[in-house]
């Protein structure tokens, strides 16, 4: 026979629930902005590319066969988890006004948990698909040889126009432009004010110190994107990317979406052995990187 839990451990567990469900709703996250989400059932995610321009090329003679499988980039999807307890004596002598805000925080870490494994792919710089580090002064790409997506430079509208300029300059292993146009600048709060001035006001500073101010050409070509964990990462780290393409500069693949569970049964283990009422939530997923060319990094 099934077994049925009191009424008001019943209706604690229905609290909570909900608890956890608001908190959840309340995020806005923002990893897809910059990340494509791939949905996967397997243990990892397979992503071939070729550092190429998507254009179709004249058909004379033989087709020319292009090995994506070459460069290939495989994401595996880790575990990840947030538990919370209270001892059934606590509960029943009702000191348990701080599970409202457990639920809470276990309702906020699950939805910003995109998020944050995103700011750990960046902060990390892993390999990119060429088995370099994402953001590398050394990226072969031919014929243009040795390319880079990194610098010491300050976000200012003299660097950001050179950093644009230079990334929709670049071409792929067949010699044609590869396409990018950056529209999005990831920044911290610290760079809040300059990524919107840089983008947003009509008039800037003249770069060369002659007037007292020019129009700004800059304005509307990419959207600022401030992410407050960035700051804690660098404060005066900037990124330019094109997020306009099929695959953004990060992916996330997405195995186990967070999943919300309540051990109170009689039976469950831990009030069993431990006399304890559990909640938590689980998932499994992890943040990698697209194509390196489609960002480029500031000032880091």
């Amino acid at each position: 026979m099934a077994l049925i839990l009191p009424p008001d451990v019943a209706a604690l567990n229905v609290a909570a629930s909900i608890l956890y469900q608001t908190a959840f709703a309340a995020i806005t996250p923002w990893y897809q902005q910059v990340a494509t989400q791939v949905n996967i059932s397997t243990t990892s995610a397979r992503f071939p590319f070729t550092p190429e321009q998507d254009i179709m090329r004249q058909w004379i003679g033989a087709r020319v066969v292009r090995d994506v499988e070459v460069q290939n980039y495989n994401l595996r999807p880790n575990k990840f988890e947030k538990t919370v307890s209270i001892s059934r004596d606590d509960y029943l002598d009702q000191q348990f006004a701080g599970l409202q805000m457990s639920m809470s925080s276990i309702g906020s870490a699950a939805a910003k948990w995109p998020d944050q494994r995103v700011i750990a792919a960046i902060q990390a710089n892993g390999n990119s698909f060429d088995g370099l580090p994402f953001f590398s002064a050394n990226h072969p790409l031919d014929p243009g040889g040795v390319q880079s997506n990194t610098g010491a430079l300050a976000l200012t509208a003299a660097n950001y126009a050179t950093t644009r300029e230079f990334m929709m300059s670049l071409t792929g292993q067949d010699g044609q432009p590869l396409g990018i146009v950056p529209n999005v600048l990831l920044h911290p709060p610290q760079l809040d004010r300059q990524a919107k001035e840089i983008l947003n006001a009509d008039i800037i500073a003249d770069p060369g110190g002659i007037a007292a101010g020019v129009t700004n050409v800059n304005k509307g070509s990419a959207v600022p994107l401030m992410i407050p964990e960035l700051g804690a990462v660098s404060a005066t780290g900037w990124y330019l990317l094109d997020t306009s393409k099929a695959i953004k500069p990060f992916v996330f693949v997405m195995r186990e979406t967070p999943l919300f569970v309540s051990k109170q049964a009689p039976d469950d283990e831990t009030v069993f052995w431990d006399d304890e009422f559990v909640w938590g939530t689980s998932s499994r997923g992890e943040a990698g990187y697209g194509l390196w060319f489609q960002a480029f990094r500031g000032n880091v």
